[in-house]
């Protein structure tokens, strides 16, 4: 439930959330990875760079695990209109179709995730919401056959912002 007093912007005041307008400079999230069970499995960091490259916007994400394995993740993004995008990174598979509207944004797609020495081809369910002008939550669904397996949740938060339209 939202509780909005007079006058309050639930949005922090900074108007719809777009992917490209809220990732285009440097952001820093942290979080963890919680199992259907609701036990912690992985703490993580991320480190985000994102930048316009011509008419495809590129964001760069460093990932540091508890278990201090490192993973690094490029995803090309094109905008398609106000509502809608699409996204690739190496380890997508298919196509990744993303929606901007309101203080929200949702990616759905299906990644080949790393995991013991192996890969699992698992969904995500990627849901963002702003709670303020610089700050984002993601809560993330994994799933393998339809079945969640848990979930992805961090905390974003905007450190520094390009100029519109600046490469990097």
């Amino acid at each position: 439930m939202t509780v909005a007093l007079a006058g309050d912007d639930v949005r922090g005041g900074a108007g719809p959330l777009r992917f490209t307008d809220f990732f285009e400079g440097e952001a820093t999230a942290w979080g963890v990875f919680v199992d259907l069970f609701g036990v912690v499995r992985q703490h993580l960091t991320v480190q985000l760079t994102g930048s316009w490259h011509g008419s495809r916007f590129h964001l760069d994400e460093i990932f540091d695990y508890g278990t201090g394995e490192r993973e690094t993740r490029q995803w090309v993004v094109q905008d398609i209109d106000n509502g809608s995008f699409t996204a690739a990174c190496a380890d997508c598979i298919g196509p990744v179709t993303g929606t901007n509207g309101g203080d929200g944004i949702r990616m759905t797609y299906d990644y080949n995730l790393p995991m013991g020495g192996r890969r699992l081809v698992v969904s995500f369910d990627d849901r963002m919401h702003r709670v303020g002008p610089t700050r984002v939550f993601n809560r993330a669904a994994m799933k393998k056959f339809g079945v969640t397996l848990g979930h992805v949740l961090l905390f974003i938060e905007k450190t520094a912002s390009q100029p519109k339209g600046a490469t990097g």
